[in-house]
């Protein structure tokens, strides 16, 4: 998706000739409507970055489209079909990113059909052909009788692979093995590698002995066959990464297995081993003598208090910082597929949750998400929340902001030419750096072209929209995208979930849009009674937001089809208005934040009977956090190990210089053996005559020496050069000896 579609506003939309509105987001160049009774859609190669639309024209008719040729890179570059209505976009009808040919799909009840074509910035697919028909509504078709079931066909020696692959194999034999690819050696970029293991009205079995792909990019993918023909819908099961799959059953003709790969990075492959064999009943399961039944458990207190209470970095503790950094970093190093899988997740979801009226409610959801997922790690995270960037409070220091620091999220711009961060969590665990979903850095180059909302401009945007229908396009635009567009990076992209920085910014975003439902007294409107006050579909004229309602499922996935456990719930857009009696158990997921100046500068609240979504606290900003807690117990055991060392050490009897006379040496020459202070100090202050100055200047700068450096030893050469009478000199024992060798 183009990533300027993340903080902007929408343009309007723009009529062709015909009176149809094509979505502003659709490439002019591309933008193409067919007439008539029937015609063929035939896109090939398509580039990177596109957004191809097609409208058929078909008034009062229905649109019956039908795909011979599909070839999109699967899971990025999607296909969109949806009804036309009131020339604009309706209802949407089918929407994929495969290499199988789909179903037949019919746009009805409007007046014909738009089909988008939205590719991504990498791989890209050789198109696809569709023929469509414009049938007259009428009358309604009785329905067609039965068809008579048709005996199953048996196989014939030929498979029918899909066009795109790169490479087949079929295996006949009744039991075998593939190590793909042959050898020690790596598979190549952009490869379509397919495989068909005939097993003919027999039990196809696959076990995996040997599995390494590119995370969340290289899948491989199995389908049941029937006949000749892979089944495009009823995946066994797809899989990438490190992990071995589990084993491949069916009871069909065989199984079509599919590997794809993407421009990028290259892995080892994997092996399998195959076997046909005749389906064995399952003899009956004898039955089971009935369980004991089992004493009542006492209950279990709740481990964690409800609602939690998200805070302000600024006013959280040393600790607390210290705890989230850990606990982001832990999660990243030791759970990065399903870290990926998070950003994937954002990706996906780019058109739908952005721009539009699902802005609030689906982040509200990935934001809850997040937060389940660290505190799933158990021990010290069992009960951490995400805190909030305040950023209101950085208006006119955006760059001096407390967030960027090299002991927590890093910070503001990276030290080399290509912006990496390396500090901070950036660097968490043995320097390895923090490896974003492309196996890149962590980026950022700070330089903002709009300022950050300050304080009083979040009050008036609160008290002056007290519709959905005016807050949140108002809201989404300046006040949000100004700190994606200030970090740059990852940040200002769809993959911006990839720096840290993202979940403690949305924190801050879901905080406001709490604080303006508290404010106006939404918070205390049931969610059943809840109207285009509190939620409006506004935005553009898009299929996905044609689909967008009060009770649609907030869509989670982060390959099409697939969701992470913390995110499988079918939430909706009405679940996700309160942040008290949220989905779950006993409260679980209820939130509150701890406001630490919005809520107490705009007073109490226009409506309702007061705050319920925030807690109004006081406090002073935490200062002076240089290190972690984790360096802090570092940097106090090597100082307790020195102690004892020093201790262990037998003092020896102090001898001073003789009291011969000094050797003229010039100042330059003084200062070029220095070896306990900066040589430009010396030339600056060191004066030959008379002696007096001498003297003291040394006690001056062996005191220096003593308090800074903590050290217990001057060096002797320091007496001689200065000509120093030993009946001169004050600072002998116990901070520092004359020879360095007597430490």
């Amino acid at each position: 998706m183009k990533s300027a579609t993340l903080i902007g506003l929408a343009a309007a939309a723009l009529p062709t000739a015909e009176g149809f509105v094509f979505p502003s987001n659709c490439d002019l160049a591309t933008r193409v409507t067919q007439t008539g009774t029937s015609g063929t859609i035939e896109q090939g190669s398509y580039g990177s970055n596109e957004v191809r639309c097609w409208h058929v024209e078909c008034v009062g008719g229905n649109v019956e489209m039908s795909w011979s040729r599909f070839n999109t890179e699967p899971r990025y570059d999607f296909v969109t079909m949806a009804v036309v209505a009131n020339n604009g976009v309706g209802a949407q009808v089918f929407r994929s990113a495969d290499l199988s040919v789909p179903s037949t799909h019919t746009a009805t009840g409007g007046d014909g059909a738009f089909i988008e074509l939205d590719s991504d910035g990498s791989v890209q697919g050789t198109g696809f052909t569709a023929s469509w028909t414009c049938t007259s509504r009428g009358e309604p078709t009785p329905p067609t009788p039965p068809t008579p079931p048709t005996p199953p066909t048996p196989p014939t020696s030929g498979f029918n692979f899909p066009s795109a692959c790169t490479s087949t194999a079929t295996h006949t034999e009744a039991r075998g093995s593939l190590d793909y690819p042959a050898g020690s050696g790596s598979y190549s970029n952009n490869e379509v590698a397919c495989f068909f293991f005939s097993c003919p009205a027999k039990q196809a079995t696959l076990t995996w002995t040997r599995f390494n792909t590119e995370s969340g990019y290289d899948f491989v993918s199995a389908f049941p066959v029937s006949g000749n023909t892979p089944g495009s819908s009823a995946v066994l099961n797809e899989h990438s990464g490190t992990s071995l799959p589990a084993n491949t059953v069916v009871e069909q003709d065989g199984i079509f297995v599919r590997f794809t790969s993407d421009y990028s990075q290259t892995r080892t492959g994997f092996e399998l081993d195959f076997v046909c064999s005749e389906t064995v009943p399952t003899p009956p399961t004898p039955p089971t003598p009935p369980t004991p039944p089992t004493p009542p458990t006492p209950p279990t207190p709740t481990e964690c208090p409800t609602p939690r209470v998200r805070k302000a970095w600024s006013l959280m503790s040393c600790a607390e910082r210290d705890l989230y950094i850990q606990a982001v970093g832990s999660f990243h190093a030791n759970h990065k597929d399903d870290f990926d899988r998070l950003v994937r997740m954002h990706l996906e979801a780019g058109a739908y949750a952005h721009q539009t009226s699902a802005f609030l409610a689906w982040h509200r959801y990935y934001l809850l998400g997040w937060e389940n997922m660290l505190r799933s790690m158990g021990g010290v995270y069992s009960c951490i929340t995400v805190p909030y960037w305040d950023w209101e409070k950085d208006a006119g220091r955006e760059s001096q902001s407390v967030v960027f620091s090299s002991t927590t999220f890093g910070t503001s711009t990276g030290t080399d030419s290509s912006n990496c961060v390396n500090d901070g969590v950036a660097n968490f665990r043995n320097g390895n750096g923090w490896r974003d979903s492309r196996n890149g850095c962590l980026r950022r180059d700070f330089g903002f072209g709009w300022g950050f909302t300050g304080q009083s401009g979040m009050v008036s945007m609160i008290q002056d929209f007290p519709t959905f229908e005016g807050f949140r396009p108002t809201f989404e635009s300046a006040p949000h995208g100004a700190p994606h567009v200030a970090v740059g990076g990852q940040m200002a992209t769809f993959y911006s979930p990839e720096d840290p920085l993202f979940m403690v910014h949305h924190a801050n975003v879901d905080r406001l849009y709490a604080l303006w439902q508290d404010y106006h007294g939404y918070d205390e409107v049931a969610k059943n009674a809840l109207t285009a006050t509190h939620y409006f579909v506004a935005g553009r004229s898009t299929a996905q937001e044609a689909t967008l309602q009060l009770d649609s499922e907030l869509p989670m996935t982060y390959d099409g089809t697939s969701t992470m456990q913390w995110f499988s719930h079918g939430w909706t857009i009405r679940d996700m208005h309160h942040t008290i009696g949220m989905p779950g158990n006993n409260g679980e997921n209820d939130f509150v934040y701890g406001d630490d100046n919005l809520a107490g500068m705009l007073g109490s609240p226009r409506l309702g009977s007061g705050w319920n979504w925030v807690t109004p606290v006081n406090g002073a900003p935490t200062v002076n956090c240089p290190t972690s807690s984790t360096r802090r117990e570092v940097v106090a055991q090597e100082k307790k190990e020195k102690k004892e060392k020093k201790e262990k050490k037998p003092k020896k009897k102090t001898a001073f210089v003789s009291e011969s006379e000094p050797v003229v040496q010039t100042t330059e020459a003084r200062c070029a053996l220095s070896d306990h202070i900066m040589k430009e100090i010396c030339l600056s202050k060191i004066a030959l005559e008379p002696a007096i100055q001498n003297v003291d200047l040394f006690n001056y700068l062996a005191k220096i020496e003593c308090d800074k450096t903590d050290k217990d030893a001057v060096s002797k050469e320091w007496i001689e050069l200065m000509s120093i009478p030993k009946d001169k000199l004050k600072y002998t024992k116990p901070c520092w000896y004359l020879d360095p060798s007597q430490k």
